[in-house]
């Protein structure tokens, strides 16, 4: 019977058996054709403006995991890799929305199935414009209007009399509300929508 420990002298040094074991070690993970299991759990962590994040459990290979490739919306090829279980992909646009999902590898390039898909859109962080139009001056109803455009839409425009809520209108630019403006005593007002 042959046996590993017949290969090294026994008058060996340390630093000799140390050569051997990182020898022999390379020698089996070279010889790996078993793939990782695939990363399981993977959830979606945070979605900010411009960053989504997500994170999975770790999957496990007869050699060990290197790291994890992360793919987005179908792609070839990865669009990064990671030791960690976790990952955060910036830099990405308001409102978009993304899809991703994650593979093990082990140091003999073996790689895993893929994880199941985790999918988010990213949130609209910019205020809307608004111009209000200049009403006509007088009494009785005064017909506010203003106009508003934003990178994602517009569900209601607000008019206040100073910080007073006169009204909300839902619907399409232009938005109008009509105010009775006998309701408060002659003056100068401002009107903020």
């Amino acid at each position: 019977v042959h046996s590993v420990m017949d290969e090294v002298d026994s008058t060996a040094t340390q630093d000799e058996l140390n050569e051997f074991n990182n020898t022999y070690t390379e020698s089996i993970g070279l010889n790996d054709a078993v793939d990782p299991t695939a990363p399981t759990n993977i959830t979606l962590t945070s979605t900010t403006c411009d960053i989504i994040s997500f994170s999975w459990t770790a999957s496990t290979d007869v050699v060990g995991v290197t790291g994890y490739n992360i793919y987005e919306n179908g792609t070839a090829l990865p669009i990064d890799s990671t030791a960690d279980t976790d990952y955060a992909v910036s830099g990405l646009s308001e409102l978009s929305s993304h899809t991703y999902y994650v593979t093990a590898y082990d140091a003999a390039g073996n790689e895993s199935a893929p994880s199941s898909t985790v999918s988010s859109t990213t949130h609209d962080c910019t205020a809307p414009t608004i111009t209000l139009s200049v009403p006509t001056t007088g009494s009785g109803n005064v017909m506010l209007s203003a106009t508003a455009t934003d990178n994602g839409s517009i569900s209601q425009v607000e008019f206040y009399l100073g910080t007073t809520l006169l009204g909300v209108v839902s619907g399409n630019s232009p938005y109008t509300y009509s105010w009775n403006s006998t309701s408060v005593p002659d003056g100068t007002y401002t009107i903020v929508a």
